[in-house]
């Protein structure tokens, strides 16, 4: 691999009806996740980890906040939290995002 090369991984994790999911072991490189059409309540723990962390797809699950770690994924520019439960605009968001999504009407706010 060239010097500087680093590959683009993407977990994709959607759709899997998971209520929680606890732990997930070395996926420091992952720079793209996607949660999205499970059935979530809160962010796990985990995600707040991945430091490589660019995209994060955490739409239509039932999500009401963001937990204060989320602030810790300083690379993340894009994230969608659309068709959650949110009340209000989350607190705790990166200072990098570019693109955030969430849609008043489906959000409750």
């Amino acid at each position: 691999m060239p010097p500087g090369y680093h590959p683009q991984v993407h977990l994709d994790l959607s759709n899997g009806k998971l209520h929680h999911f606890d732990s997930a072991s070395d996926l420091t490189g992952v720079t793209g996740l996607d949660l999205s059409g499970n059935e979530l309540t809160a962010v796990p723990g985990w995600v707040c980890e991945l430091t490589s962390l660019v995209a994060l797809d955490l739409r239509d699950n039932r999500l009401t906040d963001l937990p204060p770690a989320f602030v810790n994924l300083s690379a993340l520019t894009t994230l969608r939290l659309d068709g959650n439960r949110f009340p209000d605009i989350p607190a705790h968001l990166p200072d990098g995002i570019k693109l955030f999504n969430v849609y008043e009407g489906r959000s409750g706010w």
